[in-house]
């Protein structure tokens, strides 16, 4: 599994891929007249308007495996399909089945008889509730990145969207404390260009996250304000600059407190502890509204708006590739999944490191069948809303930030993903080890989840954010559901319940039927497909082949492919010169077991292909 507690980034277990082989032939000896006689289905209109463009799958059955969670013998359960093809509009419908894919390998545990059931586990990205811990993840990276850099400015992911910190007690504030975040650190350039803090003080502003809660505090009142008590905090900003020169010649923490008071810019006050090397900060007048000369007030409601607006101000300003939400020295591109050395050496030094995969099995070949080679049919933007790139595979790159001579910067970390019309797919997550402190893959998931949120802004239908499969069963799969309000699937009735209602069931049972459980708290649901059609009355020319498989009728709808052309199979089977045609019961039963699992609409859709 993964090394650290991201949404991706885990090596989720699959079935080992293979292509079940079901054999049907055309009795030999036919004519051209014959096969001039032949009803062949020619391929509908696909989404991007290609009158050849269809999904088609080689159907390789029901396989057991050992389980990566439980690590019992013979216990994971699945069927899979070898996809040749899949349109984004065949693939949202499968993931929304429960299916989900590796490589051109698609798969849906059976739930019921395997170990460690999967429940396919989505987001509403723009209902997403943002915590701090996940702050703490943005500002981490931030500190990371800046280190790498080499830089010691204080990035602007040091701080939050709506202008805050986070202080050493976890608490939030307001735009105000965040400008006087940003004064001190405009005091410490100023006291290095003076020579009163050594130039290495520089690097503190990357560890130094040191904001407390705005207090009122007597010995910080404004006296221009009329008298009335600011709100200010509390920096340990000298104790680290004394950290960054140590060995340098040093300097006295208090000594550099004073400094940085006295060169906080004009609208802030300052004072210094010297015996404790603590600094005090102020926004002068910043707590009165105008014309009152009264005192701060730091009401919830005040805060709340404050915040909200600056939120939303912050999200206009960053562009899509999230490089100001990230600090600035993080930049973020979407391309279409694609080979690069740069790219598989990141993912060779990840699966030895993290996952103790052995070198010799990490070839370009395997890399690239895992994570470049895609069966979705890429279709491009045609309206303001969609994706710029379309729809498809698609490699996001986490790069250090170049130097304007040097072009790209380093890559540290590729997130696969899978853009489809309702949501974005994260497929895996692998990074170079180096960079761990980074937490990529939690750093990817709220970037991929913010990526989604501007989707739904713009009037997308594009609003999910889906983190593959949520395992309650196995404790150390249960983190996806730290990405809140988040939903799981239900395999029988294809219908959305939210997380903290199924965990009670969840405790109580590995497999649970959540739709029988909470049908009353009105679910999130995405079209079933109805039930299979019973055998009923037959085409003509079937005669009584309805008779050995209980849905033969819906399977007499569906496409399949032999010998590179296309034929519903009940118009297949009309023209087989033995009736019934041989081993007919055996291939009745396994196109049955697929189009349980893929629904019966779909089923029409999708191209079988016989062997």
């Amino acid at each position: 599994m993964g090394g650290e507690s991201g949404v991706r980034g885990e090596k989720e277990e699959v079935p080992e891929e293979g292509v079940g082989e079901v054999s049907m032939s055309m009795d030999e000896g036919g004519t051209d007249e014959d096969e001039d006689d032949e009803e062949v289905v020619v391929f509908r209109g696909g989404v991007s308007g290609d009158s050849e463009v269809r999904s088609v799958v080689e159907d390789c059955g029901c396989h057991r495996s050992s389980c990566g969670y439980c690590k019992r013998v013979e216990s994971s359960v699945s069927h899979g399909v070898m996809a040749q093809t899949l349109t984004v509009d065949d693939y949202q419908a499968l993931i929304d089945r429960g299916w989900r894919r590796s490589g051109r390998f698609v798969y849906k545990p059976v739930m019921e008889a395997t170990c460690c059931p999967q429940y396919t586990i989505r987001l509403e990205a723009d209902k997403f509730q943002e915590r701090a811990e996940h702050r703490k993840v943005r500002r981490r990276a931030a500190r990371e990145a800046a280190e790498f850099c080499g830089e010691g400015g204080h990035g602007e992911g040091e701080g939050e969207e709506e202008g805050m910190g986070e202080g050493e007690n976890g608490s939030e504030e307001d735009g105000s404390m965040g400008r006087c975040w940003s004064a001190l650190a405009e005091a410490l350039g100023r006291a290095v260009e003076a020579g009163e803090v050594p130039e290495a003080g520089r690097k503190a502003l990357a560890r130094a996250g040191a904001l407390k809660r705005p207090r009122q505090g007597k010995k910080a009142q404004a006296k221009e304000a009329g008298g009335a008590s600011e709100p200010f905090f509390v920096s340990t900003l000298a104790h680290a600059v004394c950290g960054a020169v140590r060995g340098e010649g040093g300097a006295e923490v208090g000594s550099v407190a004073v400094a940085l008071a006295k060169w906080v810019p004009e609208g802030f006050g300052a004072e210094a502890a010297e015996h404790t090397g603590m600094i005090r900060v102020w926004e002068k007048g910043a707590g009165g509204d105008a014309g009152t000369g009264g005192g701060a007030r730091y009401s919830a409601a005040k805060k709340n708006k404050t915040r909200k607006a600056a939120a939303a101000a912050a999200a206009a300003a960053a562009g899509e590739d999230g490089v100001d939400w990230l600090g600035g020295n993080i930049d973020v591109q979407m391309v279409p999944a694609r080979w690069s050395q740069e790219s598989y050496e990141v993912y060779k030094a990840y699966q030895i490191k993290v996952h103790g995969d052995p070198p010799g099995k990490l070839s370009p070949t395997s890399y690239r069948r895992f994570l470049v080679d895609s069966p979705l049919i890429p279709r491009a933007a045609e309206k303001e809303s969609d994706p710029p790139l379309g729809y498809g595979s698609f490699h996001v790159e986490y790069r250090l930030k170049g130097k304007a001579d040097s072009g790209a910067g380093k890559l540290f970390a590729v997130g696969v993903v899978d853009v489809l019309p309702l949501c974005l797919s994260s497929v895996y997550l692998y990074y170079d080890p180096d960079f761990g402190k980074m937490t990529p893959g939690k750093l990817s998931a709220l970037w991929e989840i913010r990526w989604v949120a501007e989707r739904a802004r713009l009037g997308s239908m594009l609003r999910y954010y889906y983190m593959g499969y949520y395992i309650h069963s196995c404790s150390k799969m249960r983190y996806k559901g730290a990405y809140r309000p988040s939903e799981l699937l239900c395999p029988e009735t294809k219908e959305w319940f939210p997380l903290d209602a199924c965990v009670p069931l969840l405790d109580a049972t590995p497999y649970v039927a959540l739709g029988k459980h909470l049908s009353g708290g009105q679910p999130r649901t995405c079209p079933p497909s109805p039930p299979l059609s019973p055998s009923g009355e037959t085409e003509a020319g079937q005669g009584g082949l309805a008779s050995l498989h209980p849905h033969a009728r819906a399977i007499f709808r569906i496409p399949v492919m032999l010998d590179k052309r296309v034929y519903t199979f009940g118009s297949l089977v009309q023209h087989m010169r033995v009736s019934p045609p041989t081993g007919i019961e055996g291939i009745l039963q396994q196109i049955g077991e697929y189009l349980a699992l893929v629904g019966e609409a779909l089923g029409r859709e999708i191209v079988y292909v016989l062997r």
